[in-house]
């Protein structure tokens, strides 16, 4: 059976569009991956990257999970590891910042000496300086 000549015409120009339209259709955005993803799974996700010692990717991660289920346990849990991370990458700034919004966020929370915790180690300074390195002196 043959078509008409213009039926093969529109058939030659409709099949690139309709090829690229169920491409597009098959393509989400991380955003999109992200609203579909569990939180828990997220979190799983990221404590792997932890002990991978992933620390970017699993603070990318946590940041998300922070954001989608704001309010949670699991979000709080999850401001924590971000201040610790943030530790773990000598960016004491961002984890300060981070320890800081949590307790004034989270003042009853179960985690709280954690975070009190945390933030005094964050703020330790085990820099000894020329005389405590000269003397052997010892922080123990």
């Amino acid at each position: 059976m043959t078509f008409p000549i213009a039926t093969r015409r529109l058939a030659t120009l409709l099949a690139p569009i309709a090829v690229a339209a169920a491409l597009a259709a098959c393509g989400a955005t991380q955003a999109e991956k992200d609203a579909q993803t569990p939180v828990e799974k997220l979190y799983a996700d990221a404590m792997e990257d932890v002990e991978a010692a992933n620390y970017d990717r699993a603070i990318k991660q946590l940041d998300r999970i922070e954001g989608k289920a704001a309010g949670s346990i699991l979000a709080q849990q999850a401001q924590l590891e971000l201040a610790y991370l943030y530790w773990k990458t000598a960016d004491k700034v961002q984890a300060l910042a981070t320890v800081d919004r949590f307790i004034k966020l989270h003042p009853s929370s179960p985690a709280l000496d954690y975070a009190l915790y945390l933030r005094g180690i964050i703020n330790f300074n085990d820099d000894l300086g020329f005389l405590g390195t000269l003397s052997g002196q010892n922080l123990a």
